[in-house]
């Protein structure tokens, strides 16, 4: 008798563990929790049904009760894969301490080694301190393991991504190239890497590579990158998010254009743009500066600042507007935004990029104070940087992004 009790006992709270699985894939995590919370109800010490709630609360934003369930399956059983996963992304979240969060995971490795979650999981917080090499080596452990893995495919499509991100802002086109071709070639259907190698085909000054590109990532989205077509629905939808991806394609396609100088057509994707959202960041940057280019100075001060208000730490935003001011003559000192710049970055290709700005606009004395503050900062990188300058560069650096935005 007492053993069907304990059988009819464990299908009743299986049932309910099933009931609730079904409305967690479904996306419907108030009737998930339910079924779980009646399962805990019946049986407090079953470590699935602890997990599960864990990350429940994880999903409604509760971290403190996330972490009571955490500890209590870490309790029942110190060795179950996902609460240690669970713990260590927690502790991580709450402290943003590597060591003490990824020390769980150092114990589900000892029990776990061909889990291709708890791979992706290590390379997911080695991504967040920025240790990009070491978290591809993850990613891969956990494709070895299960080549269709879709997180790890994830997980390593993005630090490509990144990696690519942190080249092109050192001006190391060539690697910059071959990262963002890896991230494609694990997630061909991410549009960021996709973008980014178009920016760099504009850095490297292959122009028909870039435009070509451009043109084939626009017959993907067909009609959805038509400027009317994306004009007429930020009128009508109160949700823009469905137009991120042709917003981004036709700023980038702008962006060329205005590298290569056609800053008519630039101007006027750049304006229909601005019509339905005027808070994008860059897109303000980049009207400043054709402003700049057309001396239409009041146009481009009014871009400009507003651009601060959307990128209030962007070095090459605060020399943008420095060189507005100065064109119009509202400028007596360059000594007090030059305390200014020091104060926010100590970059020295954030530093130099600005410096090659200012000698681009007439403005030698501001430029050369700028190329001697990056030499004594770093005298090597200087140089290395100054030999790969040249007019061309110049004009490609300038008329993109304010700093190397990451999409």
């Amino acid at each position: 008798m007492g053993d069907n009790i304990i059988f009819l006992q464990k299908k009743l709270i299986n049932n309910l563990i099933e009931k609730g699985n079904k409305e967690l894939f479904s996306g419907n995590i108030d009737e998930a929790k339910k079924y779980f919370e009646e399962a805990y109800q019946k049986d407090p010490e079953n470590t699935t049904v602890l997990y599960n709630l864990a990350a429940l609360y994880v999903e409604s934003g509760n971290t403190d009760k996330s972490e009571d369930f955490l500890i209590k399956a870490f309790d029942k059983d110190p060795n179950h894969l996902f609460t240690l996963i669970g713990l260590a992304n927690i502790i991580y979240y709450k402290t943003e301490n590597f060591e003490l969060a990824s020390k769980y995971l150092q114990t589900a490795f000892k029990h776990h080694q061909n889990s291709p979650e708890l791979h992706t999981s290590y390379g997911n917080l080695l991504m967040l301190e920025q240790n990009l090499k070491e978290a591809i080596k993850y990613f891969q452990n956990a494709l070895d393991i299960d080549k269709e893995y879709a997180p790890a495919i994830s997980g390593i499509s993005n630090v490509y991504n990144s990696t690519g991100l942190r080249y092109l802002s050192k001006h190391h086109f060539d690697q910059a190239f071959f990262s963002f071709k890896k991230s494609i070639e694990y997630n061909p259907d991410w549009l960021a890497p996709q973008l980014n190698l178009v920016r760099t085909y504009g850095f490297m000054k292959k122009y028909k590579m870039a435009f070509e590109m451009i043109n084939s990532i626009k017959q993907l989205f067909e009609d959805e990158t038509d400027l009317d077509y994306i004009i007429k629905m930020g009128t009508i939808l109160e949700d823009k998010s469905s137009l991120l991806s042709p917003f981004m394609i036709k700023i980038t396609e702008a962006k060329l254009l205005q590298q290569v100088e056609k800053l008519e057509e630039a101007e006027d994707i750049f304006k229909k743009l601005y019509k339905i959202n005027d808070r994008f960041p860059t897109l303000n940057f980049s009207l400043a500066l054709i402003e700049l280019e057309k001396n239409r100075l009041e146009n481009a001060e009014k871009f400009i600042k507003e651009e601060l208000t959307i990128s209030p730490y962007s070095v090459k935003v605060k020399i943008v507007r420095y060189i507005i001011y100065k064109k119009m003559d509202r400028i007596s000192s360059w000594e007090t935004h030059f305390n200014i710049i020091k104060k926010t970055t100590d970059d020295v290709y954030k530093l130099f990029d600005s410096a090659v700005l200012l000698k681009k606009y007439g403005l030698n004395d501001e430029a050369d104070a700028l190329f001697e503050y990056s030499k004594r900062l770093n005298p090597n990188l200087f140089e290395e940087l100054k030999s790969k300058t040249s007019d061309s560069t110049i004009n490609a650096l300038h008329s993109t992004y304010p700093e190397n935005m990451l999409i």
